[in-house]
């Protein structure tokens, strides 16, 4: 159970980036509202909708005894590339989901380089107002990360989200 909570976690981490954006919206008492307010609907949609949907078709018990049901879903439908499918819409949302970390992790470790909490070389930018020096540093530490799914595969996943969960949550 406390395992599956820091999966939870780990899953729902990522939401703050609304608030972080809000320094570099056009309008942000329009647009940020507007994103926090579509939080909840997304989640019914794309994570207990698709729940009720699986929950629906499979029994609660055989839920990926037989190989993942989206692509059994899919299958069963004639679509038979939906194995690659479901690959590149996973293999999106994790780009996407790295785009966002670096971005919010570069903003706050620039905003916290200005206030003099971090050091002073995360405050550089570029003539774009990139803080490429934050970029620099998540790069390295996803290469840290490759390496670690190279050296220990079978627990890296594991590893990375307690990390990412402890940081979310303490930060």
């Amino acid at each position: 159970m406390l395992l599956s909570l820091q999966l939870v976690m780990f899953a729902y981490g990522g939401i703050e980036i609304i608030g972080i954006t809000a320094g570099e919206a056009k309008d942000p008492k329009v647009s940020i509202p507007k994103a926090i307010n579509s939080v909840p609907w997304r989640i019914l949609v794309f994570y207990v909708g698709t729940l009720f949907v699986i929950m629906s078709i499979y029994p609660w018990n055989q839920v990926g005894v037989n190989g993942s049901p989206f692509v059994l879903t899919f299958q069963h439908m004639g679509i038979t590339m939906a194995a690659g499918i479901l690959n590149f819409v996973v293999i999106t949302a994790s780009l996407s989901a790295i785009n966002s970390d670096v971005f919010g992790v570069g903003r706050m470790m620039h905003g916290l380089a200005e206030q003099g909490h971090a050091p002073k070389v995360f405050s550089k930018i570029s003539k774009r107002g990139i803080p490429w020096v934050t970029v620099v540093v998540m790069m390295l530490a996803m290469l840290i990360a490759v390496y670690l799914n190279y050296i220990m595969p079978e627990n890296v996943f594991l590893v990375i989200a307690s990390l990412a969960t402890f940081a979310t949550r303490v930060g």
